[in-house]
């Protein structure tokens, strides 16, 4: 999700549902289509709610091979939507 409280236009918007950040971060993955996240697997090693905005820390290592890329996420929350 962009790190501003602003979806960029043709966002998908994500409704919160237990928290809703594995979502966010699905869809910003999906509108952006860099990262091909079913070649990954993925596992959280920061995250902080710190009221409607929560920075995250995510690990994404290769299913395939040795390789690790660690990326960092800022998130608002709007109404229900992350």
């Amino acid at each position: 999700m962009p790190a501003t409280n602003d979806l960029p236009r043709g966002a998908p918007a994500v409704t919160s549902g237990d928290t809703g950040l594995d979502s966010a971060i699905k869809a910003h993955h999906a509108y952006n289509g860099n990262l091909k996240l079913d070649t990954f697997d993925t596992k959280a090693k920061q995250i902080a709610f710190e009221g409607r905005y929560v920075p995250a820390q995510l690990e994404f290592q290769t299913k395939d091979g040795p390789g690790t890329m660690h990326l960092s996420y800022s998130l608002a929350k709007l109404d229900s939507t992350w």
